[in-house]
């Protein structure tokens, strides 16, 4: 409740009971509500009329109308010029105002006589009214509820339930305020537990006073989250919203998450949204964000309009406060562009909301001389008629980078590669069970979308980022583990449908291959138990292998989208080798590689290139460490002192050759790393592919380290691209601006690419996310081990893979982007067993244009149609043909939320549409 305390005397205290009607099943340890600072809540549909001195508790009402008065006007003073006139009067008249109100009062009469009687004084003060230039600050109620942070999961139903009521409280007093709640998330668990509470907020969704704006399922992250994965995050988010209220957001409300994807506007714009606020690149550490309202290009020339919450003061979490919200107007950048900026207010983080001392300071800063203007706004009109006063807003182009929490691009490793292997898992799912439909396989809509929102859950930014305690990786590991499962059964269920159906003409035992990636390829694919065989294609025709540990690699051709057939017959494969190592040299039929003492590569001959690609002093593949001392924020933030303290890695204990045959060489090192740890790599060169791949496990215990590998190449490049959702973006490889320099941290996705006009490298990765390019080495950051708030960060066993990638010629997509799909999604076999007949693989679709990925296949949300999501990879132009096995009765191209539906022409079994650089196409098919 509010509380206070008058001249010398009594306190006087507001108090409602606290109510929610139902618990949640468990004790918890984490109930301490912290940021509550407020809790209201009434039985029932409506507060009763009049309440009794029992149920709330209102002593000498004259008092604490004077103490909100007095208050901000006080707060009014401070902010004022002090030589100004009306800063000099209001300091005079409260002076004389409380030399009315007796130290010591005999009775409640006589304090509430004497206040009367102060007020009269002050009436004067709060009847000025500000000047038509002065400006305004609109205000909106806000909850910030962190899904996770320094409490589990679970608890945030709890804090739900409990903010929400203190908010559908004050709305029966203040029928002015208004409240906007994003996280459908939330309002999925009101209704499971809490659903009093909901019906009571659907109420007020319909009177227009609560807002349920924002977009995503949860604020999620915005850096490591995968591209379909934030689609994902809009089409659950607006699902919810649709369901619960009958609303539609258009706003992406992410007021506290650690930067912004260059991608996002074009997602945003597909998915329906309008507008997008935030404040977190207030936190810069080292430029100030030069725009407050500005619209916001992407990568593909997209715009969004943005609007940056300025306040310094509680950031998303302040306060109404007459300071508070002149700092809101002081930090206005562009004040001849925007005379009324956005405030978001009511504590937040752990919940809480706005309080009833906000409500009471609101009505009397409404317009109060001095004061900036203060009105309750909803957001969505807010931003549209802010966007509409004028055209010529400026522009940003580009990721919004904060300059802050560098490290959550790599803490909590364990939690980034679930969410990566997770991600490819449920798109294979996705498409198999599209592809195994026909043949009477059931589609899992409502098992798939369990999994998504399990997923998309533990996206929200203090999750995945890694700035969470331990108990919350514990739960989501667990939940990754049953999921992923779950997943592989589904799979495996859809694949054994196709093969069904597709038997080779083999004496012996039959495979299933199955390709997820939407081009033809060449790959190994790994057959477990298979040792002693060899494998031919339907034909029959022998197929290149190699023996291995645990079964057989066979080197062969798969369909783009579709399933292939290879069967095993007893006999030993070929093991003739085209790989020398003699312990320092190794000849590869693409590279001369010689090993220094460390370990390291000293040099690398591409032979079609006829070049050392390792810039004179350096090596390639140098694992070092660094202290990682954070100065304010540990599992957040990689300081760029870091690089003071940068030690090689140079103890490796042991060196042997692991494999060595027609297809792949692999060389193992063990090296001891710091401390207390150890790292084994396998380091495999191939045949049928340029990479090098280093598979990589590390048991890791050290502290408050840092762990990075780094290749220095000898590159020409000023600047080098990263994958991020749905294409790329160039950043400077140099810092000769404070921009440049800010950026020594960087997320990338599946790859990182330097190239010259007709030579490049790449470096790609199965689930690392943090790189950097000092001096001009390419380095990716493996692990990190903070201690706050998770104690034991990192701690423990983790595996990886990484490649070096050279290429002949300029960037391209299929030498680069390719092979990082390759990389992260390989061939899948499913085992059929002794089989007889004729049959052959299956094929979903191909696609003509190698620029064009098709990222996702899903059954439609609400008809018996196949959505493709696609887009352009390379940053250029062209048509693309897509041709199915199926015939199409029609298509059409759709938002990313499956609507707005236009037509595509259609020539028996396949389309043809246009693609701009880096666009995202939606298809919706309907296939006989």
């Amino acid at each position: 409740g509010a509380t206070g305390s008058a001249k010398g005397g009594e306190s006087y205290t507001l108090h409602v009971e606290a109510y929610t009607g139902h618990q949640i099943p468990g004790n918890d340890p984490y109930q301490e509500e912290t940021f509550n600072h407020q809790f209201c809540g009434y039985p029932g549909e409506e507060p009763p009329h009049t309440l009794k001195k029992s149920e709330l508790l209102v002593e000498r009402i004259e008092t604490t109308a004077f103490f909100y008065e007095a208050d901000t006007l006080y707060r009014t003073a401070l902010i004022l010029d002090e030589h100004s006139r009306r800063c000099a009067v209001i300091i005079d008249v409260l002076s004389a105002a409380f030399d009315c109100i007796p130290m010591h009062w005999k009775s409640t009469e006589e304090l509430e006589a004497a206040v009367v009687e102060a007020r009269k004084k002050i009436a004067p003060l709060m009847e000025a009214k500000n000047g038509d230039s002065a400006p305004g600050v609109s205000i909106v109620g806000h909850a910030h509820i962190d899904i996770a942070w320094l409490w589990p999961v679970r608890e945030s139903i709890r804090k739900g339930a409990r903010s929400f009521s203190t908010v559908l409280g004050l709305m029966y007093d203040y029928p002015e305020l208004r409240f906007i709640q994003s996280q459908p998330w939330l309002y999925a668990q009101m209704e499971e537990h809490y659903p009093d509470v909901l019906r009571r907020i659907q109420k007020r969704v319909k009177e227009g006073r609560w807002e349920p704006n924002g977009g995503m399922w949860v604020e999620a992250d915005c850096n490591v989250t995968g591209g379909e994965s934030l689609v994902r995050q809009f089409l659950e988010g607006r699902k919810a919203t649709q369901q619960y209220f009958g609303y539609a957001g258009d706003t992406l409300w992410l007021p506290d998450v650690f930067g912004y994807s260059a991608a996002l506007p074009q997602i945003l714009k597909g998915c329906g949204i309008d507008h997008f606020v935030t404040s977190k690149i207030n936190w810069n550490d080292t430029n100030v964000f030069p725009h407050d309202t500005f619209w916001w290009e992407g990568i593909d020339g997209s715009q969004i309009f943005a609007h940056y919450i300025v306040t310094r003061e509680g950031g998303y979490n302040a306060e109404v406060l007459p300071n508070i919200l002149n700092d809101t107007w002081q930090h206005v950048q562009r004040k001849e562009l925007v005379d009324t900026p956005l405030a978001s207010v009511g504590f937040g983080d752990g919940g809480g909301g706005p309080t009833r001392e906000m409500c009471e300071h609101a009505r009397r800063m409404t317009d109060l001389e001095g004061c900036p203007k203060t009105d309750w706004v909803n957001v969505s009109e807010f931003l549209a008629n802010l966007k509409d006063r004028r055209e010529d807003w400026p522009d940003w182009v580009g990721e919004l980078y904060l300059e802050i929490h560098r490290g959550t691009y790599t803490t909590q490793a364990r939690t980034k590669r679930y969410n990566r292997k997770l991600e490819l898992l449920l798109r294979e799912v996705e498409l198999y069970a599209v592809m195994a439909q026909p043949l009477g396989f059931a589609y899992p809509a409502e098992a798939l979308q369990a999994h998504w929102r399990t997923l998309l859950t533990n996206q929200f930014h203090d999750i995945i980022p890694g700035s969470s305690i331990h108990t919350v990786y514990e739960t989501a590991e667990a939940e990754y583990f049953a999921m992923e499962a779950a997943l592989l059964t589904l799979r495996n269920e859809a694949l054994q449908t196709l093969g069904a159906t597709c038997i080779p003409d083999s004496e012996h035992n039959a495979w299933l291959v199955a390709n997820a990636l939407s081009w033809q390829r060449e790959d190994l694919v790994h057959l477990e138990n298979a040792k002693g065989t060899s494998a031919v294609d339907v034909e029959g025709k022998a197929l290149p292998s190699q023996q291995t540990d645990t079964g057989l690699a066979v080197l062969m051709p798969s369909a783009g989208l579709g399933t292939t057939l290879i069967a095993l017959r007893e006999g030993d494969t070929p093991t003739e080798s085209p790989f020398t190592f003699n312990g320092k040299v190794l000849e590869t039929p693409h590279y001369t590689l010689h090993f220094d003492e460390q370990g390291s590569i000293a040099t690398c001959i591409d032979k079609a290139a006829q070049r050392n690609i390792v810039r004179e002093g350096g090596v390639l593949n140098q694992l070092y460490t660094a202290e990682d001392f954070p100065m304010f924020w540990d599992a957040w933030d990689i300081d760029r002192f870091y690089r003071n303290t940068i030690e090689p890695v140079t103890r490796w204990t042991s060196r042997e050759v692991v494999a060595d045959g027609p297809l792949f060489f692999t060389l193992r090192t063990v090296y001891s790393v710091g401390k207390d740890s150890t790292l084994t790599q396998d380091m495999t060169c191939y045949v049928h592919s340029r990479r090098i791949d280093f598979h990589t496990t590390v048991d890791w215990h050290e502290r408050h380290t840092l762990l990075k590998a780094g290749f220095a190449l000898d590159i020409l490049a000023d600047h080098w691209r990263s994958e991020i959702q749905f294409g790329h973006v160039e950043r400077p490889m140099h810092a000769n601006t404070s921009w440049d320099e800010a950026r020594f941290e960087v997320c990338a996705h599946k790859w990182v690419d330097v190239s010259e006009g007709d030579y490049g490298v790449a470096l790609l990765n199965d689930c690392k996310y943090g790189h950097d390019s000092l001096d001009k080495q390419i380095s990716m950051t493996l692990l990190r081990s903070p201690m706050n708030p998770d104690e034991e960060a990192d701690q423990g066993e983790h595996t990886f893979t990484y490649s070096l990638l050279p290429h002949t010629g300029a960037f391209n997509t299929e030498a680069v982007v390719h092979e990082a799909y390759a990389l992260n999604q390989p061939l899948t076999p499913i085992f059929l067993g002794e089989t007889t007949g004729e049959g052959q693989g299956t094929e979903f679709c191909t696609v003509d244009n190698p620029n064009v990925i098709i990222e996702a296949i899903k059954k439609a949300e609400k008809d018996d149609a196949v959505i493709l999501r696609c887009y352009e990879a390379g940053k250029t132009r062209g048509s693309a043909t897509f041709t199915f096995a199926r015939s199409v009765k029609k298509a059409y191209t759709c938002d990313m939320m499956e609507e707005n539906d236009a037509s595509i022409r259609t020539d028996k079994n396949s389309l043809s549409i246009d693609f701009r650089p880096f666009e995202i196409k939606t298809m919706k098919v309907y296939l006989k």
